[in-house]
């Protein structure tokens, strides 16, 4: 069987997120309680859709994915950005090409994301 369990928690902003022109920073703070074998404790900036927030999935379309995953082989702080590219038209994906491991102890964890306004981060 699959060791991951899935879970997910999702809550629409207010307005729409317009930061062009400034930095973006996500930051927030994770604890494994019981540590971590098979799971991620990463979160996703969705893509503008009409798609109402109870009907959010593992395939809902995200703009931004960052955070701890670990299960197997994989132990990484995931950043992924996920664009239309503006010249083919197709959806990419940019992977962060080095990421760190995560931490797997019983401590809290702060995970800090800064998007420069220049795109570098």
């Amino acid at each position: 069987g699959n060791a991951a369990k899935h879970h997910g928690i999702a809550a629409p902003f207010t307005k729409i997120l317009e930061n062009e022109g400034k930095d973006l920073v996500v930051q927030y703070e994770v604890r494994l309680q019981k540590g971590l074998d098979c799971g991620g404790a990463y979160m996703k900036l969705l893509t503008k859709s009409d798609d109402k927030v109870e009907d959010f999935h593992d395939k809902t379309p995200y703009t931004i994915m960052f955070g701890p995953d670990k299960c197997g082989v994989t132990n990484k702080v995931h950043f992924i950005f996920r664009h239309k590219n503006p010249k083919t038209g197709v959806i990419e994906e940019k992977h962060l090409k080095n990421p760190p491991s995560i931490k797997t102890d019983k401590l809290s964890h702060l995970y800090t994301l800064v998007v420069k306004k220049d795109n570098s981060f």
